[in-house]
């Protein structure tokens, strides 16, 4: 299975500059002194989240260090109107790494953090021991995490960026190729633990069926992408050779049913069927010429194992299929053009809430961890908030609003109440009061 490449940025973004900057201007200098440190935190948890190489050994602090940028940003963005803030960011692009962009968005950050923690959790996926129930599911539950992820990124670049991001990693044609490629893993995923469970031959047909429409799909949307031309080859091969691959196997398990039906014809013709479209996917591959350049460490070379097995096991079930029909069955085979395709189905779907469910995911482990000595988060995300003590910069002006309301209201008593004193007085004064009281308490002591 491919894994996203990673996007790394050319040399630091400078937070604690921007940060100062920005706080100095909106709020005061007493503020940005008491917030410098937050800050820096902001510049070293991007630090971790980007620069350290993508491996076995870092996957898990690279998820985690992303997660953490990922609140930090959420942070600022519920503070500060980001579309004022200082902070400009040269980025690599993640298939052509000499390729640079300059952006003067802090959003980009956060569309860099999104794209990345998809490109960890596909790394993770194809680092699962898939030969077991558990290792298959997680890596189909990671896969649509990362899938989730692209979901979110694609809607922040379609509302930040009108047209799409200018870098061809991040563009909507990309994004849509890296997507549906891991739908397509993720469906594939789901196909391996219905064959080792040994589902019926229907949902194993409909299941490979769209597993091979995705892969062919994904061979679609790379080609559409402006990224194209930077896309590693193999990329292209593997997606190519996966979408043969499914496709027979759908054919495999239709010509299953067509046998438990006593349609022995239609079995062999479509196991004939499946074995031309690996034939013919196998001399192509190995027609291919190496071009392009790699993407990542994460592409490996493109094995055809997978295919010369499938190759096999359709060419045995098609030998012995057609010996039978020969000499028991003695049905006509009908034309490749008479068989009905088969319909695939979607098991698969992006995760609707992936940052929720990692996040959630996270804070379990850490408490986990934290059993024994009761130290475990006490919320998911629920590391304190280093900008906590600074006022939202949109509910500034209703506080703005709200304190002169409350001056008025309070000019507007205080001028009453002079008002109502002088008016008192003034009644008391025409009933010749105090006075008149002072003189009949005299005459009464008297």
């Amino acid at each position: 299975m491919l894994a996203l490449p990673f996007k790394r940025p050319d040399g630091d973004a400078d937070w604690a500059g921007a940060l100062d900057r920005y706080i100095r201007r909106a709020y005061s200098a007493r503020q940005a002194d008491a917030h410098a440190a937050a800050g820096r935190l902001v510049d070293e948890t991007r630090r971790l989240a980007f620069a350290q190489p993508l491996t076995d050994k870092t996957a898990g602090l690279l998820r985690a260090a992303l997660l953490r940028y990922l609140r930090l940003l959420g942070s600022l963005e519920r503070r500060f109107d980001l579309g004022e803030l200082e902070l400009a960011s040269v980025w690599r692009s993640a298939f052509n790494p000499s390729a640079k962009q300059r952006e003067p968005s802090a959003q980009f950050e956060r569309a860099a953090a999104l794209y990345n923690l998809a490109a960890v959790l596909s790394f993770e996926a194809t680092a699962e021991q898939r030969s077991d129930a558990d290792g298959i599911r997680r890596a189909c539950q990671l896969l649509q995490l990362a899938a989730g992820l692209l979901d979110r990124l694609r809607e922040l670049v379609a509302a930040e960026w009108a047209g799409g991001a200018r870098c061809g990693d991040l563009c909507d044609a990309t994004l849509d190729a890296m997507r549906t490629l891991l739908l397509a893993q993720a469906q594939r995923c789901y196909y391996e633990r219905a064959a080792a469970d040994g589902l019926s031959p229907r949902l194993l047909s409909v299941t490979a069926s769209q597993t091979g429409t995705f892969y062919a799909q994904t061979g679609e949307q790379l080609r559409a992408s402006p990224a194209s031309p930077r896309v590693d080859s193999s990329w292209g091969e593997a997606v190519g050779l996966g979408a043969a691959v499914f496709d027979s196997l759908a054919l495999l398990h239709r010509a299953e049913e067509h046998a438990a039906a006593n349609e022995y014809g239609h079995q062999v013709a479509r196991l004939a069927a499946g074995v031309e479209r690996l034939r013919s996917a196998l001399a192509a591959s190995a027609q291919a010429a190496p071009k392009g350049r790699r993407a990542s460490a994460t592409v490996a070379p493109v094995s055809r194992a997978p295919l010369e097995a499938a190759l096999a096991r359709l060419e045995d079930a098609h030998a012995q299929a057609d010996k039978d029909n020969t000499i028991v069955y003695l049905e006509p085979l009908p034309p490749a053009s008479a068989l009905s395709p088969v319909r695939g189905k979607a098991i698969v779907r992006p995760h609707s809430d992936p940052l929720e469910a990692l996040e959630e995911e996270a804070w379990l482990l850490e408490g986990r961890r934290g059993e024994g000595d009761g130290s475990g988060p006490a919320a998911p995300g629920g590391e304190a908030d280093p900008f906590a003590h600074l006022v939202p910069h949109s509910v500034q002006p209703a506080l703005l609003a709200y304190a002169s309301a409350a001056r008025e209201a309070l000019d507007g008593l205080h001028t009453r109440l002079e008002e109502e004193r002088d008016s008192a007085a003034s009644a008391l004064l025409a009933l010749d009061l105090p006075h008149a009281l002072e003189a009949v308490e005299a005459g009464e002591a008297a």
